[in-house]
C-alpha cells in the first residue's frame, strides 16, 4: 500500500525542488508605547511567521523582521534629552526673566524714590539752608553796621552831635536791629516748617 501523502505527491510531482513559503502571520505585531513626560513614542515590532516547505519537510521559522531595540533606545534617549533640555531651557529662561524683572523693578523703584522723594527733599533742604545762610549774613551785616554806627556816633558825639540826638540814634539802631532779627527768625522758622512739611508729605 502506498503511504505517500498528498503533501509528498504535490512536492515530488514538480520537476525541480519546490520551496513554498507561506506567510502565516504577516502582521503579528507588538506595539511598544514609551511615555516620557507626555511625549508618546510608538515603536512597532513586526514579527513575521514564515512556513517553509522544503522537500516534504514542514519547518516553521519565526523571523523578526524589524529589530528596533537600538532604535528604541536612541529614540527614548533623544526624546529624554529633548524633554530635559526643554525643561532646562524653560527654567533658565524663566530665571533670567525673573532676574530681569526684579532688576527692572528695583531700578524703577530707585528712580522713583530718587526722583520723587530724595531730589525734592534735597532741593528743599538746600534751598532752605541757602535761605537761612542769607538771613544770617544779612543779620550779621546789619549788626556790624549798627555797631560801627553806634561806635562812630559815641566817639564823635562831643564834636558833632548832642546827647539827645545820640540817644535817638541809638534807639533807632536798636529798633532796626530788633526788627531785622525778628524778621530773620520768622524767615528761618518758616523755612524749617516748610522743609518739615515737604519731607513729611513726600515721604
Amino acid at each position: 500500500m502506498n503511504n505517500t501523502s498528498t503533501f509528498d505527491i504535490i512536492c515530488n510531482t514538480t520537476s525541480v525542488r519546490v520551496v513554498v513559503v507561506v506567510v502565516v502571520a504577516a502582521a503579528a505585531a507588538a506595539v511598544v508605547v514609551v511615555v516620557v513626560e507626555a511625549e508618546v513614542v510608538v515603536v512597532v515590532v513586526v514579527v513575521v511567521v514564515v512556513v517553509v516547505v522544503v522537500e516534504a519537510e514542514l519547518v516553521v521559522v519565526v523571523v523578526v523582521v524589524v529589530v528596533v531595540e537600538v532604535v528604541v533606545i536612541v529614540v527614548v534617549v533623544v526624546v529624554a534629552l529633548v524633554v530635559v533640555l526643554k525643561e532646562v531651557v524653560v527654567v533658565v529662561v524663566s530665571k533670567v526673566v525673573v532676574v530681569i524683572v526684579v532688576v527692572v523693578v528695583v531700578v524703577v523703584v530707585v528712580v522713583v524714590v530718587v526722583v520723587g522723594i530724595v531730589v525734592p527733599v534735597v532741593v528743599v533742604v538746600v534751598t532752605a539752608a541757602a535761605t537761612i545762610v542769607k538771613v544770617v549774613i544779612v543779620v550779621v551785616v546789619v549788626v556790624v553796621v549798627v555797631v560801627v554806627v553806634v561806635v562812630v556816633v559815641v566817639v564823635v558825639k562831643v564834636v558833632v552831635l548832642d546827647i539827645a540826638l545820640v540817644v535817638i540814634l541809638v534807639v533807632v539802631v536798636i529798633v532796626v536791629v530788633v526788627v531785622v532779627v525778628v524778621i530773620a527768625l520768622i524767615v528761618v522758622v518758616a523755612t524749617v516748617v516748610v522743609v518739615v512739611v515737604v519731607v513729611v508729605v513726600v515721604v
